[in-house]
């Protein structure tokens, strides 16, 4: 099982306030996440791991009650936020170039990531997708990440522009309406992977309200940053790779990974040290992550879990869950089962509000 993805914490900049205006307390979304404020504050460049982002849309969906929660998000959600990569989003001349930034760049949001470009006929996609271990419950994401992209093409197109289709890794929603407001008449519902299908007769019409010289300037820096982030990142990667694998499998200490990786305990941890990270905590937002989705996606036995995760009895699991969580696995699962979403089969939400 890879380690997750990580992601700017930016992209959370504001939800508190957007949650406070609901009547819903943002600090208990974080904590029943398994996150702290402090945390998120401290990690727009470092980066959360992506399931942990995931988990907090989902439990704001819930707690508001509303299916389509990352979709209203995207709407109130100031790209800016976001940095280099809104800006140069802001400031893209056409959606060509809008396209391209987000291809060229998105790792500045998300690394590692998978998103391109696909050229289809007289059309162009812009496609990008999860792993399938995150694609459970990713809904919210999804809605939230396509509906900020959508939200900055169209304003690269000069504002009176749709996609030609958008097809969302997400299963149906009841938000007809919201979702035809947002993406457009043509949204197909249930795909495999996220695309944003652009046509070639308006790709390249240009958005006046653009800065070309900013976005030059932009351009420089946010290839430097790409550079720099495939590199300080390395380390992090890697570790949590290893310790994903080895966790109850193998010894998971700093000497056994640093020998796998062919450096000495003492360089390992000095380059993680500069990734703002250590192999402890490593190891242990590691085991949180596997326990969290051994308990809310399988049907394996606790005792079996605990050993999954290396521990030698279950009352260890059961203290680390404490520590995790706030309560044991049982409950854990217990409450992961009361909140899962149905995921239903794909449709196509048509221009008549009708689906398909």
């Amino acid at each position: 099982m890879l380690s997750d993805p990580l992601i700017s914490s930016a992209v959370l900049h504001g939800l508190d306030d957007f949650l406070k205006q609901r009547n819903i307390a943002y600090e208990e979304i974080l904590v029943s996440a398994g996150a702290t404020r402090q945390e998120v504050d401290c990690a727009p460049q470092t980066g959360l791991q992506l399931s942990t982002i995931l988990r907090i849309l989902d439990l704001a969906a819930l707690t508001a009650q509303s299916p389509c929660f990352g979709l209203e998000w995207s709407q109130a959600y100031d790209p800016r936020e976001l940095g280099v990569f809104g800006y140069l989003l802001q400031n893209s001349g056409s959606v060509r170039e809008a396209l391209d930034a987000i291809t060229r760049y998105y790792s500045l949001v998300i690394h590692p990531v998978s998103v391109e470009i696909a050229e289809e006929g007289a059309a162009t996609a812009l496609i990008w997708r999860l792993t399938p271990r995150l694609q459970y419950k990713s809904a919210q994401f999804v809605l939230f990440a396509t509906g900020v992209a959508v939200a900055r093409l169209r304003a690269a197109a000069g504002g009176n522009w749709d996609p030609l289709l958008v097809e969302l890794a997400c299963p149906e929603l009841p938000c007809k309406a919201l979702l035809r407001t947002v993406f457009g008449p043509s949204v197909h519902l249930g795909a495999k992977a996220t695309r944003i299908v652009v046509t070639a007769d308006n790709i390249d019409g240009r958005n006046q309200t653009a800065d070309p010289r900013l976005f030059g300037l932009l351009q420089g820096l946010a290839d430097r940053m790409v550079q720099e982030r495939g590199t300080n990142l390395a380390y992090t990667y890697l570790v949590r790779r290893i310790v994903s694998r080895r966790i109850g499998h193998g010894e998971v200490s700093l000497e056994a990974v640093a020998h796998e990786m062919q450096t000495s305990p003492r360089m390992l941890q000095s380059h993680l040290a500069t990734e703002a990270n250590s192999f402890v905590r490593l190891v242990q937002t590691t085991k949180q992550e596997l326990a969290k989705d051994y308990l809310c996606e399988t049907d394996l036995p606790l005792n079996e879990i605990a050993q999954l995760l290396g521990f030698s009895e279950l009352s260890a699991f059961s203290r680390a869950s404490h520590r995790w969580f706030g309560e044991p696995p049982s409950a854990v699962r217990d409450r992961s089962r009361q909140g899962r979403l149905e995921i239903g089969s794909g449709s196509i939400v048509r221009e008549d509000g009708n689906t398909a």
